[in-house]
């Protein structure tokens, strides 16, 4: 069991796969008051929940067939929960899971998004390294706002599982390190993974932040997460027929968020974050950017080090 932490999402959707997070750590009587009031909000967000196994219909769209020992919080428990912590959710969010035993060692969220159908033929092509330097370059691009607002900037370490696509169950899943540039050593590094599940009109993605000290432990029930979830008749990638509407994104795409002329996005994304952040940076003593195309990132606290 990890030590309490307590997460911190920010929907903001954009560019790249930026994560602007971590440092920052709240005053003493601040915190105190803060982790109360997440006490409070989670043992609510939990008496809603719905404990596995149970067969749950997610949307229209898709169903979770939650396993044993964990719980399922649904759409609007798990949006008061994540507004009371000061996390923005749109109306593409649809819930979480977390264990039973301890909800609040961790959570997975689940989103849905509406694209259309997204081809993948582009997973035969990929370069792994190419892909990796439009992250980063995106990222350079954030941190030049979080220079601008004082705010350590962070840069991208690497692939700790590179881009996988399974062809068979139409699942990409990728994750990566991230830390404060100048950050010793010695601290833990965050690790950002994501699974994008596509069906026939969209997709749902799941998300999950940990550090490297968890990552082995938590990816498992990361992937009993994803095996979880499934599409309704009709719904699934292979039921797609000639006529439907289909993304103008590609695999790749989700990755790292590029779509258009990649330095007008970054521009929209900058201004737009500079007149959206400052209230709920104020609000939670952080900021939490993430920058990308139906990313979702869960920053959150283990052994008081804020994530």
């Amino acid at each position: 069991m990890h030590p309490k932490f307590y997460p911190s999402i920010f929907r903001f959707c954009a560019v790249f796969l930026i994560l602007f997070s971590f440092t920052s750590p709240l005053k003493a009587e601040t915190a105190t008051e803060e982790k109360d009031a997440f006490d409070i909000g989670l043992e609510e967000a939990v008496k809603l929940s719905i404990k596995g196994p149970a067969t749950i219909p997610l949307n229209e769209f898709g169903t979770l067939n939650l396993p044993a020992n964990y719980i399922y919080v649904p759409t609007k428990p798990a949006a008061d929960y994540m507004m009371l912590i000061g996390n923005e959710v749109t109306s593409e969010f649809v819930g979480f899971i977390s264990p039973a035993d301890s909800p609040e060692d961790w959570f997975i969220t689940i989103d849905y998004i509406d694209s259309g159908y997204i081809k993948d033929g582009d997973a035969k092509n990929w370069n792994h390294r190419k892909l990796l330097n439009e992250i980063k370059d995106g990222t350079a691009e954030g941190n030049k706002y979080r220079n601008e607002i004082g705010v350590v900037p962070i840069e991208i370490l690497g692939w700790i599982e590179k881009p996988n696509y399974n062809p068979k169950n139409h699942q990409l899943t990728y994750s990566i390190s991230i830390q404060d540039i100048g950050a010793e050593a010695e601290l833990p590094k965050t690790i950002n993974l994501n699974t994008y599940i596509l069906g026939r009109s969209g997709y749902f993605q799941m998300g999950l932040v940990t550090d490297d000290r968890y990552i082995e432990e938590d990816k498992d029930h990361a992937y009993k997460a994803n095996a979880a979830v499934s599409f309704n008749d009709g719904k699934a990638y292979e039921d797609y027929q000639d006529g439907d509407r289909v993304s103008d994104q590609g695999l790749d795409s989700l990755i790292t968020g590029l779509i258009g002329d990649k330095e007008a996005v970054v521009e929209e994304t900058v201004e737009s974050a500079k007149d959206s952040f400052p209230h709920i940076w104020k609000l939670i003593g952080l900021i939490v950017l993430g920058v990308a195309i139906s990313a979702l990132v869960v920053s959150f606290k283990r052994n008081q080090k804020t994530l």
